[in-house]
């Protein structure tokens, strides 16, 4: 619980993070193909939605790593920079 409320108080308005920043994927790519590559719309930041707990076994879910490395990401933050985005503004 302790690591889930340090990455909820690291969020922009309570909802937002610049995927970069923290290390985790971004999701441009996947939602290019819906606009056809890069609009005036896009900017840099992901919309936090969930914690979902992973178990030990087998499934189709990708993991980026230990989630104490997660944390770690997101306690260096102390300010979120749009320029690490393609679309910084």
């Amino acid at each position: 619980m302790k690591d889930r409320e340090a990455i909820l108080i690291r969020l922009e308005s309570e909802e937002f993070f610049i995927a970069e920043q923290v290390g985790l994927p971004t999701l441009y790519k996947d939602l290019y193909r819906f606009s056809n590559g890069p609009t005036s719309e896009d900017h840099c930041w992901h919309e936090f939605i969930a914690f979902s707990d992973m178990h030990s076994s087998k499934n189709d879910l990708e993991v980026w790593g230990a989630a104490s490395k997660l944390v770690e990401n997101f306690n260096s933050v102390k300010d979120w920079d749009c320029r690490l985005s393609p679309h910084g503004r």
